[in-house]
């Protein structure tokens, strides 16, 4: 089993910026990913980032590829397509092994950093082939020309997906929603006609809303936090299940960090999740570090006394000076 500092469970961009920056700070980095590569959320984007301030007209795919050549790194080990993943404590030690692209891998760290994200809430719906469970590449390659379709939930994406859907051609688009929490600048784009507030009825074998038949259901009911291995973790949680996390995105279990969208950050996107990985990897090389120098002072204080009891033991055994003069 191969020692590291830190491990981190999830590539997408908190997870990848924690691994480059602590690499960065010369700390041994073991990152896995269940997908392929690395990108997270980002993989799914077919669309332009507009928050990065450095690459405003980046896409996800393009954002991805950046982020899988970032990760080849000195000090760091990238599994993908990771399975069968183990985590146990033993000690003051996280050991972690499975199996990946790159064969079975094993690992063992101080600092374990948590950045898995999360994946839209289907609100108890299953997707099937006219039935769309959040954002990306399905509806952004689906055919809506000339079709009926019912859009359920009032966030940003739902309101967003609006105007993609309409740009596509569909015949009618409406939005069902219990509660407006898109911003205005989106609401004010849709018609008061295309909206439907308060409570409403599903039937997915009929494919209605309400009793109004539809050609497909887009379901946008905001994002759910995944959290691995929490029934050994047992971190602590809030009530919607994102995990609590203090200003160095430090969890409720000591030496465990959790960085991007799991933990319900006010305005959840790649730059609040890179920022996340920035700080939880500059809090875990202090910490390594403090250590580490803890450890060479010892070292140097027990060489500084060894050379001092050295030089009181040779001046014991010097001659005495003989009576007489020059």
């Amino acid at each position: 089993m191969k020692n590291y500092d830190l491990i981190v469970i999830g590539a997408g961009p908190g997870g990848v910026q924690t691994a480059q920056s602590a690499d960065s700070f010369g700390l041994k980095v073991l990152i896995i990913d269940k997908n392929s590569r690395a990108g997270g959320l980002q993989i799914n984007n077919p669309y332009v980032n507009h928050w990065l301030a450095t690459s405003y007209n980046m896409r996800g795919e393009d954002f991805v590829e950046a982020m899988n050549k970032n990760l080849v790194r000195p000090k760091t080990d990238f599994f993908t397509s990771a399975q069968d993943v183990t985590l146990q404590k033993r000690g003051e030690l996280f050991e972690i092994n499975g199996l990946s692209d790159q064969g079975r891998f094993s690992g063992r760290a101080q600092f374990l950093t948590l950045a898995t994200g999360v994946k839209p809430a289907s609100g108890g719906l299953t997707e099937s082939e006219n039935i769309y469970i959040g954002p990306g590449y399905r509806i952004e390659n689906a055919d809506f020309r000339d079709k009926k379709i019912a859009i359920l939930g009032g966030g940003d994406n739902g309101f967003e997906n609006y105007a993609f859907i309409r740009e596509k051609k569909a015949r009618t688009v409406k939005i069902f929603a219990r509660s407006i929490r898109a911003r205005h600048n989106m609401v004010q784009n849709v018609p008061t006609d295309d909206v439907t507030l308060g409570d409403y009825a599903v039937n997915t074998e009929n494919m209605t809303v309400n009793g109004e038949k539809f050609d497909a259901l887009c379901i946008f009911y905001g994002w759910k936090p995944v959290v691995p291995f929490q029934d050994s973790l047992r971190l602590r949680l809030n009530e919607k299940g994102f995990v609590l996390a203090n200003e160095y995105c430090e969890t409720s279990v000591k030496n465990i960090f959790a960085v991007g969208e799991m933990t319900g950050r006010v305005h959840p996107s790649v730059v609040t999740a890179m920022s996340d990985g920035m700080i939880a990897a500059k809090a875990i090389q202090e910490r390594a570090d403090a250590q580490k120098i803890a450890d060479i002072t010892a070292g140097l204080d027990a060489a500084r006394l060894k050379g001092q009891n050295s030089l009181k033991k040779a001046a014991r055994t010097l001659p005495g000076r003989v009576g007489g003069s020059l």
